[in-house]
C-alpha cells in the first residue's frame, strides 16, 4: 500500500516519534512549571486574598494530577 501511494513508510514514524517527543516534553515542562506557580503562591504579586503557598506532597500531586487527566480537579490522594 505504501508503494502504490508513494508513501515513505519511514518517514511517517520519524515524525511519529518526533511529536511523542515533543508531546513529553510539553507534559513535563507544564508539570514543573504548575508546581512551581503553586509552590511560590505566597510571594506572587497577583494573591489578593494572601493565599499560603501549597506543601511539597500536595503541590507535586496537584500539579501531575492536572497534568495527565486535564480536567483541572484535584483527585485526593489515598491514605497509607
Amino acid at each position: 500500500m505504501y508503494r502504490a501511494t508513494g508513501v515513505d513508510e519511514k518517514a511517517r514514524n520519524a515524525m511519529d516519534r518526533i511529536c511523542g517527543v515533543g508531546a513529553c516534553w510539553f507534559s513535563a515542562v507544564s508539570l514543573l512549571l504548575l508546581y512551581l506557580i503553586e509552590r511560590v503562591q505566597g510571594w506572587l504579586p497577583l494573591n489578593p486574598q494572601k493565599f499560603a503557598a501549597v506543601p511539597t506532597a500536595f503541590g507535586l500531586q496537584q500539579a501531575a494530577s492536572f497534568t495527565t487527566t486535564r480536567t483541572g480537579r484535584h483527585i485526593p490522594a489515598k491514605p497509607p
